[in-house]
């Protein structure tokens, strides 16, 4: 072997570790930071960005759809926002229907917990007294959740419904 060739058998060598050793540094680099989160829609960007007074005034004269939408991505800020459950449980028995209709339809644990929260408050507010057909709902709902951070929460949150709502 001449000096030409070890020369660049040792620069091939050389590039290769350097391609190794950034890879490395990406890995290392998202698994300190763990992954972005997911992207803001610019609706709840411009929401979460003003103040907390004019936040209160503007969500009640929200729709329900798109209260449920501004509530998600509260729920997905770190730390997360769920004080918006207030504004829509005091929607009162009117939105009983459609946010039964929105916690078997969702795919999203965290989001269905969300869900059974606002149901929490609603109960404490006594817009479940006596509704034994909501509260059903709400136990199969808890009973088909997977993820057992999130089922314990809503276990929790359905023994409170169910404390709440009795006669």
């Amino acid at each position: 072997m001449n000096v030409l060739e070890i020369f660049s058998a040792s620069s091939r060598s050389l590039i290769v570790l350097q391609k190794t050793a950034i890879v490395f540094c990406l890995l290392g680099c998202l698994t300190c930071t763990g992954c972005p989160p997911p992207s803001i829609s610019t609706e709840c960007r411009d929401f979460f960005s003003r103040s907390t007074s004019e936040r209160e005034k503007l969500f009640p004269t929200y729709d329900l759809d798109k209260q449920l939408d501004i509530y998600r991505c509260g729920m997905n800020r770190r730390p997360p926002d769920s004080s918006l459950t207030l504004f829509i449980a005091e929607r009162g028995e009117a939105a009983i229907p459609a946010l039964l209709d929105k916690l078997e339809t969702e795919k999203d644990e965290m989001f269905q917990y969300g869900i059974i929260d606002i149901f929490e408050v609603m109960s404490v507010k006594g817009y479940l007294r006596n509704r034994r057909d909501v509260i059903d709902r709400i136990r199969q709902m808890v009973a088909k959740m997977k993820i057992s951070t999130f089922r314990d929460m809503a276990q929790e949150g359905l023994s409170q419904i169910e404390k709440n709502s009795v006669g």
